[in-house]
């Protein structure tokens, strides 16, 4: 969600992703076998949960780029994180 915010994907798309995390990995096997000895609460993606967390993002932060900031990441270290999504 933190990167998807800075890379200035939009809210409804950032919370449809992660609503459709579980359901895309419930199925696989090999998925489900790694992560079998933790509970599966931690793998639900209830789109609830997720607009609160970005609710609150915005409130205390404003934007993704401000919380980076406020993590210690410098203007340059963002911006480097930022070019890094989208070149190779």
């Amino acid at each position: 969600m933190l990167l998807l915010g800075l890379a200035d994907v939009q809210y409804t798309e950032i919370v449809d992703d992660y609503t459709l995390t579980y359901e895309n990995i419930k199925d696989s096997k090999l998925i489900m076998d790694k992560v079998k000895e933790y509970p599966m609460e931690l793998f639900l993606s209830n789109a609830q949960i997720i607009e609160t967390v970005m609710e609150y993002l915005y409130e205390k932060y404003g934007t993704f780029y401000n919380y980076f900031q406020e993590l210690g990441l410098s203007e340059q270290e963002i911006n480097h994180l930022k070019e890094r999504m989208f070149y190779r």
